[in-house]
């Protein structure tokens, strides 16, 4: 079985990455085969379109063991004009991830089934795709970075969680960052991403 967990330099910097089916790669169980689940694929010029796979290219995002392409959809129905992050004063329970949007999304979910913006996200069918979700404090960042151009220069909600009134905003058109109250109306963008492997 392929080590997903060690990812070096040399393969964040080769034109060639794995692309691994998402329920899979994002599974904890240890006894799945990648097998046939994986496929050579060669990532675009970062801000440059992605073919079939469902938007433009971020870049690369990581945390301490893995590295994934992420990839921003630029549909209209992609975006969330004007939305409120939740109810203030209600603190979603578990540990929020300033670099994992996926993770994020799943304990909004799992709180409230109904959360405009991560139900949004988590419901799109892009290019064949259906495994968006809401992005992270860093995956923001690294779009606002890398993709300025195909975001409205406003504040956009992040999934990640600061506090039971506040979660983390980007603002589009400055490039920083901070924390808003959870019901301030603000845009929302879905995400997706490919995890990377040797």
């Amino acid at each position: 079985m392929q080590d997903t967990t060690k990812t070096t330099l040399s393969t964040l910097l080769s034109a060639e990455s794995t692309q691994v089916n998402p329920l899979i790669a994002n599974s904890t169980d240890e006894n799945i085969d990648f097998g046939d689940a994986a496929q050579t694929l060669t990532p675009p010029r970062i801000g440059t379109y992605w073919p079939s796979q469902g938007g433009m290219y971020a870049g690369v995002i990581f945390d301490q063991l893995r590295h994934w392409h992420l990839i921003l959809p630029i549909t209209s129905d992609a975006l969330i004009e004007d939305a409120e992050w939740s109810q203030m004063g209600v603190e979603i329970p578990g540990e929020f991830s300033t670099r994992d949007g996926l993770h994020n999304t799943k304990l909004i979910l799992a709180a409230d089934p109904t959360n405009k913006i991560a139900l949004h996200c988590t419901s799109l069918n892009i290019e064949g795709h259906n495994d968006f979700y809401w992005p992270s404090q860093f995956e923001q960042n690294l779009c606002c970075i890398n993709l300025q151009g195909h975001f409205k220069k406003d504040w956009h909600w992040s999934s990640t969680q600061y506090s039971a009134d506040n979660a983390w905003t980007q603002a589009f058109e400055y490039g920083f960052q901070n924390v808003d109250g959870k019901n301030c109306r603000y845009a929302a963008r879905a995400v997706r991403r490919i995890l990377i492997i040797e």
